[in-house]
């Protein structure tokens, strides 16, 4: 076998994965893992060790590499995390994995052939930057330079599924930093090659970064839909950012693009100019619809909290029902040019407690007034009266259904106040209201004419749903009738 493996490499592999190897040969196998200076000849020898228990003897491979026994019981039955990391030089680019071990124990080895800088990762696990006891790692072929210390570092701070997706290239120093590399731009191509997004200095500088970025649980997320053109919605996007700043100092909406392939426009939808036409309408919501399903599906995180700003109070209220209740939201009012989080939707309890009905709103209102004029009619006017238009004069002129609900502010009409607990209460009995109204009055289907925050209508479709039959009207100004029929809440779908 010795002969063989000196002679010729590739037919050695090959006896390998062939299992062609015999009791004789394992002594050999293991003086091989301890004293080959060959990446890869100890990937392949470990890697038929573990595919192969039955000829591991510990106390042999122990004498030959000068690793604690207990380390390589953990090495050669523990399921290792893979990582990857580019290599390159003028000529060439390649892709190499590192197979990393959580080891229980402290080792005073962390690779069969102990590589430059490996001491900085041990560093940081002495500082408790990286919270676990050691490692081990075991690299698929050979390689120079110390580039691939961030992905040990990934390795060790990230989840399996993050890193699937990703390759990083990186020297890290003791205290955390990472430092800039070479051949970035051959190496961006060959992780491209291979469905890899690269992460590298440009991307994150330190590991706090990293672990913020790509190993947090959650992650905040700007989205705005707004009737103000590109400059001034970016501005918006910023002033947002910086409202999450404020709680979560190492947050950045450039680092967030960068890191998952994002691009800016994807977290905003301009709505200028929207005309009366109920295509054009299902079409933007579809754009709103498309660019979320492209964030929550390029991020990683377990829980993404959407900030949102909206406009358009008709065009929120199918925005509410597409997003559901089933996430993690923040939502934001816009007054006096600053945005306002007015409605902490963030976690199951305070979504579900906005529907939480009141069986007695008919004879009890804490928040709204409620002026009811129904006739023997299966189709009722609900008209939504929170703001400072009133649209009462302009629907009566409009429609010719005699039956209506009127809900009115019971404090007064005119801006609201920034005060939470007041829009819960205003949104649980509107919602409560409703399902009075399908229930007791056996009301099939509703009109709805809404002036009222866009923060609230945004809110009132995430709760009613698609659940119930209601023909969203929007004002036009300009129009001879003033209202227009936009879409029906049935017609859209949630896929979050």
């Amino acid at each position: 076998m010795k002969d063989i493996y000196n002679k010729d490499r590739k037919i050695f592999f090959e006896l390998l994965e062939d299992k062609q190897i015999k009791k004789e040969d394992i002594p050999f196998l293991c003086e091989v893992l301890g004293s080959s200076k060959n990446e890869e000849d100890i990937y392949q020898v470990y890697r038929f060790f573990r595919n192969n228990p039955e000829y591991i003897d510990y106390d042999a491979i122990s004498k030959t590499t000068g690793i604690d026994k207990d380390v390589l019981v953990e090495i050669f039955t523990k399921n290792p995390v893979k990582s990857y990391f580019p290599v390159a030089n003028k000529n060439d680019a390649d892709i190499i994995t590192a197979y990393i071990f959580k080891l229980s124990k402290k080792s005073h080895k962390h690779a069969f052939i102990e590589k430059d800088g490996i001491d900085n990762v041990r560093s940081l696990i002495d500082d408790g930057k990286i919270p676990i006891k050691d490692f081990f790692v075991i690299f698929d072929k050979g390689f120079t330079g110390n580039s691939y210390l961030l992905s040990v570092v990934a390795g060790l701070l990230l989840d399996d599924k993050v890193l699937s997706d990703y390759a990083f290239t990186g020297e890290v120093n003791k205290k955390g930093d990472i430092i800039p590399v070479n051949f970035l731009e051959a190496k961006r191509k060959a992780c491209n090659e291979k469905g890899l997004k690269l992460i590298s200095p440009q991307e994150v500088q330190n590991i706090d970064e990293l672990t913020f970025f790509m190993g947090s649980k959650e992650m905040d997320v700007p989205f705005l839909v707004l009737n103000k053109d590109k400059t001034e919605i970016e501005r918006s996007l910023e002033k947002i950012e910086q409202i999450i700043k404020k709680t979560k100092a190492q947050y950045s909406l450039d680092k967030l693009l960068k890191i998952f392939s994002l691009e800016k426009e994807d977290f905003y939808v301009e709505t200028s100019n929207v005309a009366p036409q109920e295509e054009v309408w299902m079409s933007l919501l579809n754009r709103v619809k498309d660019k979320l399903q492209k964030i929550y599906s390029s991020l990683n995180h377990p829980k993404i909290t959407l900030h949102i700003a909206t406009s358009i109070a008709s065009l929120s209220v199918g925005i509410g029902v597409i997003l559901g209740i089933k996430r993690s939201y923040v939502i934001y009012h816009f007054q006096n040019e600053e945005y306002f989080p007015v409605l902490h939707l963030d976690t199951p309890q305070s979504l579900r407690s906005l529907k939480q009905t009141t069986k007695d709103i008919l004879e009890h209102q804490e928040f709204i007034n409620i002026d009811m004029h129904i006739e023997n009619s299966e189709s009722i006017n609900l008209i939504l009266h929170l703001a400072s238009h009133n649209p009462v004069a302009d629907v009566v002129s409009f429609t010719k259904n005699q039956s209506y609900v009127y809900i009115s502010d019971k404090r007064s009409q005119g801006n609201l106040p920034l005060d939470e607990e007041l829009w819960r209460g205003y949104l649980s009995e509107v919602y409560s209201l409703i399902n009075i109204l399908k229930a007791r009055y056996l009301i099939k289907s509703f009109d709805l004419f809404i002036s009222c925050p866009s923060a609230m209508a945004l809110a009132l479709g995430m709760i009613v749903g698609n659940y119930f039959d209601i023909n969203v009207y929007n004002y036009y100004r300009n129009l001879p009738e003033k209202y227009f029929r936009v879409f029906n809440i049935t017609e859209l779908e949630t896929p979050f």
